[in-house]
Formats: structure tokens, C-alpha cells, sequence
């Protein structure tokens, strides 16, 4: 499911972003069905307290596959599934 405008924890400062902790900035990634994600990133701002992705997008971590899907592979909630010799050929 796609969550526009995730919020993530604390390591935000003021609306500047002077006092962000880049250390807390969270990748995010467009999302697209059954928890796949593009492998193009979007930057977050800061938003008070608390890193926001911009709307349409989720944080990486939150992605199940990253990326097309190799051959005839499907998106798991664990990864990528995919029929004995998919994407080998």
C-alpha cells in the first residue's frame, strides 16, 4: 500500500532543515503494487520533527522487491518469488 506523506521518527529540526539529522533521512521510493517499489529515489524534507516522504512515495524499507521484476518473478511480501529458472535465461 502506498502512504503518501509517510511520517518517520525524530531527527528533524526546523522547517529550514538546519538542524536535520541526515543520519535519520530515509530513502523514498515510488510504490507500486504488492509492496514493489521503483528503483528511482525521491528526497524527504523535514517537517518539524519528523522526515516526510512526498506524497506517492514510501520509505525503502518498506518495499518488499526493489526495482522491475526479474523475468517472470512476482513480488512477496518476503522478496521476490519466482518459477524455477525465472529471469536465468
Amino acid at each position: 500500500m502506498v502512504v503518501a506523506g509517510a511520517l518517520f521518527g525524530a531527527g528533524c529540526g526546523d522547517s529550514k532543515n538546519t538542524a536535520c539529522d541526515p543520519a535519520a533521512r530515509p530513502t523514498c521510493l515510488d510504490g507500486v503494487s504488492n509492496g514493489a517499489c521503483a528503483d528511482v529515489a525521491h528526497n524527504p524534507t523535514c517537517a518539524g520533527t519528523q522526515w516526510v516522504c512526498p506524497s506517492g512515495t514510501i520509505p525503502q524499507d518498506e518495499c518488499a522487491c526493489l526495482g522491475p521484476p526479474p523475468g517472470a518473478c512476482t513480488c512477496t511480501t518476503t522478496g521476490w518469488s519466482c518459477p524455477p529458472d525465472a529471469g536465468t535465461d
